[in-house]
């Protein structure tokens, strides 16, 4: 997700999970959703499409998931997610906004970096979440 260089200003922190029983906790989803400039509640509704579990909020931002899930698989569902709707597939940059054009059901990524704006050509379920709530 991140370049190699130290000083490269665009880090995600790494994935903080508790396995308690049957459930994996990400205890840091709030810091990864800012990190990447998102709500926390697109994301988790990405890894509960991808990971095809359920999973919700606690009060305090802390992602709960159904089932036990290693740092692996929800690091690799959180660059996956970056990819599609996060990075600028021009430049490669992490500055953009989210746009929807309703009427067209389109998703668009804002470059705040090189000024372009791009269709999100993916077809999910997330589609439909981020039409009716961005």
């Amino acid at each position: 997700m991140s370049s190699i260089d130290v000083f490269y200003r665009y880090k995600i922190p790494n994935i903080e999970i508790k396995l308690l029983g049957n459930k994996t906790w990400v205890t840091n989803l709030e810091k990864i959703a800012n990190a990447l400039d998102r709500n926390p509640l697109l994301i988790l509704k990405w890894l509960s499409y991808q990971l095809n579990v359920s999973c919700f909020l606690d009060k305090n931002n802390k992602a709960i998931l159904s089932g036990v899930h290693s740092k692996q698989n929800l690091f690799c569902a959180i660059n996956d997610f970056s990819q599609k709707f996060v990075i600028c597939p021009k430049c490669q940059n992490y500055e953009t906004v989210i746009k929807v054009k309703i009427k067209k059901r389109q998703i668009l990524l804002d470059c705040k970096a090189c000024g372009d704006l791009s269709i999100i050509n993916y077809r999910g379920k997330l589609v439909n979440f981020i039409i009716k709530n961005v």
